[in-house]
């Protein structure tokens, strides 16, 4: 999953000119970041629900890299994402990210985007 993010997140900024992403200070995890970043979450013994918060979701890459993480524990069944972004640029992005995750995901995903 978390390629096909990286891959769409890529052709966004190949598309958005840099002084434009400087503007709103836009900064785009990497896939080793990302990983490792959720890799930290301690492991969820016992729930089988989760809500994550990506305060800066941008275009979805660390909350993707949750989701791939979570796979490996059968014991969740069900993922509540609450994405904040307040840039309207790349709303479009991140909402197109989540709902290719959400449809990869063996897991049942709810995502909400405040901007």
């Amino acid at each position: 999953m978390l390629e096909k993010v990286i891959e769409r997140t890529n052709l966004y900024i190949d598309n958005m000119p840099k002084k434009e992403r400087k503007k709103y200070g836009q900064f785009f995890t990497s896939m080793e970041t990302a990983r490792f970043m959720a890799s930290l979450y301690e492991n969820p013994t016992g729930k089988t629900r989760i809500t994550v918060l990506d305060a800066g979701a941008g275009s979805g890459i660390l909350s993707c890299a949750f989701l791939e993480w979570a796979e490996q524990f059968n014991t969740i069944t069900e993922i509540k994402l609450v994405c904040y972004e307040n840039d309207e640029n790349v709303l479009g992005p991140l909402r197109e990210n989540l709902e290719y995750c959400k449809k990869h995901s063996a897991k049942k995903v709810q995502y909400r985007i405040q901007a």
